[in-house]
């Protein structure tokens, strides 16, 4: 064929032509049935056409190169119910995105157009060709013209291969069917196409060599066996190669462009020997060849542009690899400079070029990490941005990525410099490539570190409840992306939760950290970079557990997880230094265990050496310089060498010096130089120094941006470092700033039951500061003090619930929504949680959770925000909700008698009386009375109760001759067995109570005797003194009895503001809801049956007959008692007795309840009821006044809680009533509550005087029984709280 040159060359689809137009060269074609076949065979016809028309003779080969078909094509769009926005007619030039068709960055995704074949089925006509060594991992998105990405699925090389469909004349076919993701949830799509085998592109035809021509070139034969490789993928042939590439080169002159061909086949041969066996030898001399062929264009062709950038790009990836497995900056700083060399080519496509400067940004934000060069982060910003400014932004999958990308360049620099500007640029270019991609894991995982970092910064709970969410979501997407490192996410969220938990001390978040650090670990390749940080996070969470479990075996596991960190990090490495004040920290908890000097010596050492590798620049520099401050104080405190102090105090002074004062540890710095010159001050005696660690622990305690938790530590040191000095003055500023965070510690931003384990074993602080105060004649202070501390969830839950009449006729639009904020703040923050359920969720239900969480905080910040617009917008509201002063609590009083709070603690007791009419508050010291004795007579009383198993209404147990409703029955026994010395004992009690504590107060009162008292005392007793019967105090069977109740009648009040709040707004219960709900169970599932609470029931319908009066009654008994039924009973009668049994939950307060026939009437689901029209309530079951000692200032209790619902007055009991007696209480209590409260014939219930009628009848019970030994037991525990 000598006029070769002159025939045309074919292209497959030349061939394809052909064949439509019935040309005798295509009629092989016509045969074939499926795309992929018909292509195969013109790619056949192609191969052998060209091979003849350039010129081939003699004996041929076809070197088959296979790949495969995407074929058969077909998107099902269907609109979902209810979207109306959206039909699918709307949808026009629907196109098929596909990307990882081809595996070089140098080419774009393939686009291909979607036909309408129906209403809802689309098709493409293209058949999609896919080459390589393996089947590419495929992204797959439905792009439209005019509404952008519809939709996204993922299919990986397995996949594709498992699902490989035969021949068309086969049975063997295997539709591929995926779902795929809508971005906007209007549509449900689905793809299914068919995959097949199919000769790719790269066959061709070669002349058969015979045998090797003596004067054949090396390159030749090198060439030859690259090409069989490739097509046997026989190792042998790829060894061959590079042995005759090898040997030609060193036939061939350095310098002369015949090399040019080796080079180049001996580069692409090592790659793919590289790639097959990882051998390190390879990778060099890949990099040697490269940078060779590279030099030798460079000078001598120069002009071949493409060639020359193709190679700089094989380099930059070589670079690349050898640098991940070894480390080595140099080749991380000519892979950057081989792509600036690429960049410099230029390219024409905007999102070549574009992916060109993303791969730099990369390479920056790499060796920014390694060195930590601010230049470098700078450069990266810049490229990341330069790429997407060149990107179209019709693709939202490249576009989000490169925001992405973006985000985390901006928020690396943040961590380097703390410029807060690039905190919130990270911020807001994440967000923006969420809002592209909503499903994409790594945005989401990123967003979550960003605001875990602002978080840290200005401590605000609603960035941390939402990173974490954010985490979650990318744990659940996180299938999506097969390439994701879940490890990476497992870290982030688990830093989330411990970020929470120092906040908060929140242990449910501290078991979280840990069980994700783990994950986190588990999950991470032993040689993989990220591996040291884990590890670090992992040390701290095993520091803190420490504080929960004292087990020491912790703070080892935290030792060891931090050594094995800083052994595998790379010298020189940015994080290195951070890696060692760690260690310097581990041993410095360790040290505290084991007060052994080598472990401080260690901490000190691994300081220092963290402050040598690090740099001032970097925002971890003061957070080391802290921490070695701290270890030399340690070492101080052993040896008091006073070098070791001086240093440390130098070294705190400059961090305090760096730090803004709204930083979030601030406090914690001002702790940390606070307690320095404190402890100088002891050894030297200098009065500066404790007048400095006074100013910065006061300075510390008024950080807004700090947690709560090291303000209140910080105020607590100061407090006592006053005492312990005599500084009055001190001690009261001090007290008064423990006392201002208190709230913040448990705020109304966290459920009911989280705030009551934070204020666990906090009563001792804040009796202590009561104590302090009134030494130093300052009772305003106590009393302020007591008010604000104590029953502090009460008085939240009552806020929430505070009528607005008075703001909804100035503003009603505000009134509403702060309405609207504080119901659902009293609902959410009725939610329980069991965190070891938590632990144990599956990742949509924790998602749930912090959703639920998340909200609960946006919300307290809302009606925050509400309550500032009110208070600085609204004239005359300038002290809404404000905590009222002492002064105000005079004005709101009760006339019938006087507030009597008593103070208890080790160093004092003291009473404060509060009277109508009265301008200040009467102290009454009580120098009798101490802390161990009402901690003598609680142990006292629960000896003597326990010896009559008095617990739950109803027990077998005999008191002398009647039944009693107590929780854990003793084992039965008879009455001649039982014994009656807690009888004297309890009479013990009620005489030094009277005695010592009560007739000092009666006398200072100077209250008058009287055989029915008009007078009224409200008690507001703390610490053990809540769990005594101060209403029985009294002598009883001396030659003159005389008794507490012969002067007053008794009621009890967790707080005064619970008592001046129901003084100052009178109500009157509407006539429609007025009315008395009647409850009886004696026979509740599980429990001892009480059939006195029908004769109770009865008792009191009786009495109400009799009295005449038309009130409005509702009775539920047995069967008719369920929950549901008691529930919308309390909702519609103003008043409700519950006979039944009861159940204090002092591990869950809100789990407290009721027995009904169905289960428990929860404290929780009362107080969700909202009961507006609440009057009084008779809780006539057990304990249900009983607190909790851990809990002692927060009245954990039913009567509390009910009072908490609305309720203006509750009659309940302090242990097991007597289920022989109590229907004769109840009667007698009725009948006088009627005849004093109701008129004859009247339709309402009114229960204002509720505690006179309760102390008449307990009067007649005696008067009728005599005060016999075993009659104590019986009318104790009835009590009074409330109004």
């Amino acid at each position: 064929m000598s006029e070769s040159s002159s025939v045309p060359l074919l292209t497959p689809e030349g061939a394809l032509l052909f064949s439509n137009g019935g040309d005798s060269v295509g009629d092989d074609l016509s045969r074939k049935e499926s795309l992929s076949e018909n292509m195969s065979a013109a790619i056949v016809l192609t191969a052998r056409w060209n091979y003849l028309a350039t010129g081939g003779t003699g004996p041929e080969v076809m070197l088959l190169d296979w790949g495969w078909g995407v074929e058969e094509i077909f998107v099902d769009i269907k609109q979902r119910n209810g979207s109306h926005d959206s039909p699918t007619s709307d949808l026009t030039d629907l196109k098929l995105v596909v990307f990882g068709i081809s595996n070089d960055d140098l080419n774009p995704p393939g686009r291909f157009p979607l036909k309408r074949a129906s209403d809802t089925r689309w098709k493409c006509e293209n058949l999609i060709e896919l080459t390589g060594e393996v089947l590419p991992y495929l992204t797959i998105v439905i792009e439209s013209l005019a509404g952008g990405d519809l939709g996204q699925a993922t299919v990986s090389g397995a996949e594709l291969q498992s699902n490989m469909s035969g021949p068309s004349d086969s049975d063997d076919l295997k539709v591929i069917t995926k779902s795929m993701v809508d971005e906007d949830g209007s549509y449900d799509i689905r793809i299914s196409f068919v995959v097949r085998p199919m000769i790719s592109r790269r066959t061709k035809i070669v002349a058969v060599a015979t045998q090797d021509s003596p004067d054949k070139s090396l390159l030749e034969r090198a060439t030859e066996h690259f090409d069989l490789y490739e097509e046997t993928n026989n190792p042998v042939e790829l060894d061959a190669a590079i042995s005759k590439f090898r040997e030609a080169l060193t036939k061939i002159l350095t310098g002369d462009l015949s090399r040019l061909h080796g080079l180049a086949g001996l580069a692409a041969s090592l790659r793919l020997r590289h790639e097959i066996t990882s051998s390190p030898d390879d990778l060099d001399e890949m990099i040697n060849t490269l940078e060779e062929d590279i030099a030798l264009r460079a000078a001598e062709v120069p002009e071949d542009h493409e060639t020359l950038r193709n190679a700089l790009v094989r380099l930059r990836e070589a670079l690349k690899t050898r640098y991940e497995k070894l480390g080595n900056i140099p080749d991380l700083d000519r892979a950057i400079d081989a792509q600036y060399q690429v960049i410099d080519f230029g390219f024409e496509e905007n999102d070549v070029m574009a992916n060109m400067w993303t791969h730099l940004g990369a390479m920056l934000f790499r060796r920014f990490e390694h060195l930590g060069d601010t230049e470098d982060i700078n450069k990266s910003i810049e490229a990341h941005g330069l790429s997407l400014a060149m990107m179209s932004g019709d693709d939202d999958f490249l576009t989000s990525d490169a925001l992405c990308t973006l985000g985390c360049s901006y928020l690396a620099r943040f961590k380097r410099t703390g410029d807060d500007e690039d905190l919130e640029e990270a911020a807001s270019q994440l967000r923006e490539a969420l809002g592209r991609q909503p499903k994409d894991a790594i945005v989401l995982s990123n967003l979550g570190a960003c605001l875990m970092r602002k978080f840290e910064k200005f401590g605000d709970l609603t960035d941390i409840n939402e990173a974490i969410a954010s985490q979650q979501k990318a744990l659940q997407f996180a299938y999506l992306n097969k390439s994701i490192a879940r490890y990476s996410i497992f870290n982030n969220l688990a830093l989330s939760f411990w970020y929470r938990y120092i906040h908060s001390r929140d242990i449910g978040s501290l078991q979280e950290a840990q069980a994700n650090f783990e994950s986190a670990l588990g999950e991470t390749p032993k040689d993989n970079p990220t591996r040291p940080f884990t590890l670090n996070n992992l040390a701290a969470c095993h520091g803190s557990l420490y504080s929960h479990t004292l087990d020491t075996i912790d703070i080892y596991r935290a030792v060891a997880a931090q050594l094995e960190a800083v052994e595998t990090v790379p010298e020189g490495h940015t994080w290195l230094p951070c890696l060692l004040d760690n260690l310097g920290r581990r041993y410095q908890h360790l040290f505290e265990v084991t007060r052994q000097v080598d472990h401080i010596q260690l901490a000190i050492d691994y300081h220092r050496k963290a402050v040598k590798t690090s740099s001032p620049e970097t925002t971890d520099f003061k957070v080391i310089l802290e921490s070695l401050g701290n270890a030399l104080r340690d070492r101080f405190l052993i040896t008091q060498d006073i070098a070791d102090i001086n240093e440390a105090i130098d070294l705190t002074e400059r961090v305090v010096n760096m730090l803004p004062a709204n930083h979030s540890s601030w406090t914690e710095a001002c702790h940390s130089i606070g307690n320095l010159f404190i402890n100088r001050y002891k050894a030297s005696k200098e009065k500066s120094d404790l007048e400095s660690g006074f100013t910065h622990f006061s300075s510390g305690t008024t950080s807004i941006t700090s947690s709560p938790h090291d303000r209140f530590v910080t105020a607590k040191t100061w407090a006592y470092y006053a005492m312990e000095y005599n500084d009055s003055t001190q001690a009261i500023s001090a007290f008064d700033a423990l006392v201002e965070v208190v709230p913040a510690m448990a705020g109304i931003g966290q459920t009911v039951q989280r705030r009551h384990e934070l204020l666990m074993n906090l009563s001792n602080h804040i009796l202590r500061g009561a104590s302090v105060a009134l030494s130093a004649g300052r009772v305003d202070k106590a009393l302020e003090w007591l008010e604000r501390g104590r029953g502090l969830v009460w008085s939240q839950i009552s806020s929430l619930r505070t009528p607005l009449d008075g703001l909804r006729a100035v503003d009603g639009p505000i009134a509403d929504r702060f309405e609207t904020i504080s119901r659902a703040l009293d609902a959410s923050g009725a939610r329980m949680q069991d965190p070891m359920a938590r632990l144990q969720a599956t990742i949509d239900q924790k998602i749930s959770l912090e959703e639920e969480a998340s909200s609960h905080v946006e919300l307290a910040k809302e009606r925050e925000s509400l309550l500032n617009t009110i208070r600085t917008t609204i004239p005359g509201f300038e002290t809404f909700l404000r905590p009222l002063p002492s002064s105000s609590w005079m004005q709101n009083l009760p006339k019938s008698g006087p507030v009597v709070v008593i103070n208890v603690h080790n160093t004092r007791c003291d009473a404060i009386a509060l009277t109508a009419g009265s301008e200040e508050p009467l102290h009454i010291p009580l120098p009798d009375f101490s802390l161990s004795d009402a901690l003598d007579l609680r142990q006292l009383l629960e000896k003597a109760l326990s010896q009559f198993g008095i617990a739950m209404r109803g027990s077998p147990v005999d008191l002398v001759s009647s039944e009693i409703r107590a929780l854990k029955p003793k084992v039965s026994r008879s009455k001649a067995d039982v014994s009656i010395e807690s009888i004297p004992l309890i009479e013990s009690i009620l005489r030094q109570l009277w005695s010592d504590l009560i007739k000092p107060i009666v006398e200072a009162l100077a209250l008058s005797r009287s055989e029915d008292p008009e007078t009224r005392i409200w008690w507001c007793p703390t610490g053990p003194l809540t769990t005594l019967p101060l209403h029985a105090a009294g002598e009883y069977t001396s030659e003159n009895p005389e008794a507490l109740s012969d002067y007053a009648v008794s009621s009890y009040i967790p707080t005064v503001a619970v008592l001046t709040e129901r003084v100052k707004s009178t109500r009157t219960v509407p006539e429609e809801k007025s009315g008395l709900l009647l409850v009886s169970q004696p026979n509740a599932p599980g429990f001892p049956s009480i059939p006195g609470t029908t004769t109770e029931i009865e008792r009191i319908a009786q009495t109400i007959n009799e009295s005449q009066a038309t009130i409005r009654t509702l009775r539920l008994e047995d069967d008719k008692a369920t929950v549901q039924a008691g529930t919308e009973g309390m909702e519609s009668y103003s008043c409700v007795h519950l006979a039944c049994h009861a159940a204090q939950d002092t591990e869950e307060p809100l789990k407290s309840g009721f027995y009904l026939h169905d289960g428990r009437l929860e404290l929780s689901t009362i107080m969700k009821s909202h009961i507006k029209s609440a009057d009084f309530a008779f809780l006539s079951a057990c304990q249900t006044s009983t607190g909790d000692h851990k809990l002692s200032e927060e009245a954990v209790h039913l009567a509390a809680g009910m009072l908490a619902a609305g309720y203006r007055s509750v009659v309940a009991t302090m242990w097991s009533i007597q289920d022989e007696y109590a229907p004769e209480v109840a009667g007698d209590f009725y009948a006088d509550l009627l005849r004093h409260g109701c008129g004859l014939g009247r339709n309402t219930i009114d229960g204002s005087n509720a505690a006179y009628s309760l102390h008449r009848a307990v009067r007649n019970l005696r008067e009728r029984h005599g005060d016999s030994d075993a009659l104590f037991l019986a009318w104790i525990p009835y009590v009074h709280f409330g109004f």
